[in-house]
């Protein structure tokens, strides 16, 4: 929210509901290209230093920690599971690590948490970053669950992710 109210009070208007989507990342690059900052949607310290927000002490000044471990995110979550559903055109087929398909397993940006990470996911639980997704790009996640209801239940969310 502190993100977008800052974008909006730049002129780059997107909606104030908390959730890092389209909308705001489309903001972001628009911000970003407008500053004359690397236009890759992710906000980091220059970013949030271009907003004029202080980031000491916060968890905003943390966005691109491929790499790094020990570090929070706030990320858009969303559920999947092993279906062919859920997993098309990849249904039945390992993650991009090699890992099965289970509870556990979670698709990220690999820009933005290495692959092979350990995560903790507030809500969810421990899972590791295996696998990848055309839509998970940014602060986006995707967290396996072990049937498809499971994962319908928990819909889109906003959370915590601690890589370990």
């Amino acid at each position: 929210t502190a993100l977008q109210n800052s974008l909006n009070q730049h002129g780059c208007i997107c909606a104030t509901d908390g959730v890092f989507g389209s909308e705001t990342l489309k903001a972001v690059k628009r911000f970003q290209r407008a500053a004359g900052l690397s236009v890759d949607g992710i906000v980091g310290p220059r970013t949030w230093q271009a907003l004029g927000v202080q980031t000491s002490g916060s968890n905003t000044s943390v966005s691109r920690g491929a790499g790094r471990s020990g570090y929070t995110l706030t990320m858009v979550a969303t559920g999947y599971c092993p279906c062919y559903k859920c997993n098309y055109p990849y249904g039945g087929k390992p993650t991009y690590m090699g890992d099965i398909v289970q509870h556990g397993i979670a698709a990220v940006d690999p820009g933005v948490i290495r692959m092979g990470s350990h995560l903790n996911i507030e809500g969810y639980g421990y899972a590791k970053a295996s696998d990848q997704g055309n839509a998970i790009t940014g602060n986006r996640i995707d967290l396996c669950f072990n049937s498809h209801a499971e994962a319908l239940r928990w819909g889109i969310r906003t959370v915590t992710v601690t890589v370990l």
